[in-house]
């Protein structure tokens, strides 16, 4: 984290040395698997469960300092952006790490009611502000009707804190940010859109992080449909129903991905955000006590400067892989998604289907317009095996499923869509004046349809660690120890879970794919952050 300005030099080191180590940070209720198979599913009613109580302890073990490692290339799925361009590791100051350890636990539900007195940053000449934001001497009050647009006609930038990614996480943490009265919050946007979305589906906790971002729980208003549960062919083969409504949890949503990413935007920005784009992070540097980074557009190179630096990239993890941090990743599953032509089935509406086969699973559900999203979940190599990419031979694996066809009837797709689905998590979730959010953090199986949720639900984290690091006397090893104990609890639970249930079923088990997913090597590999 940055240094504050009330504390010296000397006392911050010995903070920093006493609260870390070499693991990563942890978050206690992230939401998980709240979408899963729940007749199977081990998950509480809450939805994976959020804890609010505010802990102040931190660990008291002793630590070793962090040992240089040499650079290694992060590890690339298919269909995941490469890196524009290398750079060196940040050498000045060295980034101490915020570890995966036993400490204290934090909640973001202060961060929109109690605003901070955080010291302001110094300006830049000739900074640019998204278009619709508010004048520099109003920024603590949000004003409604600001437009999403957006400007990259300037050389400089300064803020307390540059968010590298502006989707769910992103957006999430700059309004949080915002609200919570942080002077300067910029984003920067790749604008690099694909025409199908993954995670259509969000659980009913979204609601919950939504009124946590002062934004509205009804989402139908906007466009998008309500989502009250599952249809499933799992573990047998017999369709089952899961309500939403049954376990106490209201209902979720299906959305139009692109326009709920673009609201999101258009909120951070009407609370006062900044918004470079398009641009891409191309050199990073730590100054002082400062970032100094190099975005790259159209219009040209822009130099950023910030206090604090997010990484909301996705399961890219572009800037914690620049700045030392690995991806761990649980297995190799992609998805392949293309749209049905026509309506679907009446049975579908409100739903989702989800039916395990040989080769993976099918996955489906609804669109605002009245079709729907059809997805294969297989692993990289099935899928080359099998030649799933082939739209005849997409559309005969298709039409051999029995809920899915039903449902949906099958096509031969015009365009097949492939993304990465893998599970993953980084090795550290932050470190002194950075952290990691979002998918970048933690990449959930879409199998739980939570990636919406626990994104919005960082982005509240992040902001409160944000927030308590850049105060005026705070204890930014302890706000660091905080959010590392979460991001671990979640993700422990989140691999436990997932275990449960692919194990629930055995109809394939003698298949590649389900194979990986039985055999105790996926089990030990929670045991990676003990």
């Amino acid at each position: 984290m940055l240094p504050l300005r009330s504390v010296s030099a000397s006392r911050r080191s010995s903070a920093w040395s006493r609260a870390t180590s070499r693991a990563t940070w942890r978050f206690p209720g992230r939401p998980t698997s709240t979408n899963a198979l729940p007749s199977r599913s081990r998950v509480a009613s809450s939805g994976g469960g959020r804890r609010n109580a505010r802990s102040s302890s931190i660990c008291n073990r002793k630590t070793r300092p962090e040992p240089r490692r040499k650079r290694r290339t992060p590890c690339r799925s298919p269909g995941s952006a490469p890196t524009t361009t290398r750079t060196p590791r940040t050498t000045s100051p060295s980034p101490t790490t915020w570890t995966w350890s036993s400490c204290g636990t934090s909640s973001a539900s202060s961060i929109i009611s109690e605003p901070r007195r955080i010291p302001d940053s110094s300006r830049s000449h000739g900074c640019c502000r998204a278009k619709g934001s508010r004048n520099p001497s109003r920024r603590n009050s949000p004003r409604p009707n600001a437009t999403s647009g957006a400007c990259m006609s300037c050389d400089s930038v300064a803020a307390d804190a540059l968010i590298v990614g502006a989707g769910p996480a992103g957006a999430a943490t700059a309004l949080a940010l915002r609200r919570a009265g942080l002077p300067r919050v910029v984003l920067v946007d790749r604008q690099r859109r694909s025409r199908f979305r993954i995670g259509e589906s969000a659980v009913p906790t979204v609601g919950t992080a939504l009124g946590r971002l002062g934004l509205p729980r009804d989402l139908e208003p906007l466009g998008h449909r309500p989502y009250h549960g599952n249809l499933s062919v799992w573990g047998g083969a017999t369709a089952a129903i899961g309500d939403f409504l049954r376990r106490g949890l209201g209902h979720g949503w299906h959305l139009d991905r692109a326009a709920f990413d673009a609201w999101l935007r258009a909120e951070a920005i009407a609370a006062g955000a900044e918004v470079v784009s398009p641009a891409t992070l191309v050199g990073l540097e730590r100054r002082g006590d400062r970032w100094s980074a190099r975005l790259v557009g159209e219009a040209g190179v822009v130099s950023a400067s910030a206090r604090f630096l997010v990484d909301a990239t996705g399961r890219r993890a572009a800037v914690a892989a620049r700045l030392g941090a690995r991806r761990r990743l649980h297995d190799r599953l992609i998805a392949l998604a293309t749209v049905t032509p026509s309506p679907v089935n009446a049975r579908l509406v409100g739903h989702s289907a989800v039916e395990a086969v040989a080769d993976g699973w099918w996955y489906a559900a609804p669109l605002p317009d009245g079709r729907a999203i059809v997805t294969l979940m297989t692993d990289d190599d099935i899928a080359r095996e099998r030649r799933f990419r082939d739209p005849e031979i997409f559309h005969r694996a298709w039409a051999e499923t029995t809920l899915l066809a039903e449902l949906a009837a099958p096509a031969i797709p015009a365009e097949i869509a492939v993304f990465p689905a893998f599970s993953q998590h980084v090795d550290r979730a932050g470190g002194s004046g950075w952290l990691v959010a979002g998918d970048a953090l933690i990449g959930f199986d879409p199998l739980t349809s939570s990636g919406i949720a626990g994104a919005l639900d960082d982005g509240c984290a992040a902001a409160d660690a944000i927030l308590r690091s850049l105060s005026d006397g705070a204890d930014e090893a302890a706000a660091g120890a905080a959010y590392a104990q979460r991001a671990q609890s979640t993700l422990r639970r989140y691999l436990t879970e997932r275990r449960a249930h692919y194990a629930a079923e055995r109809r394939f088990g003698d298949q590649p794919f389900w194979l990986r997913r039985h055999q105790r090597a996926f089990a030990r590999s929670s045991s990676q952050l003990a």
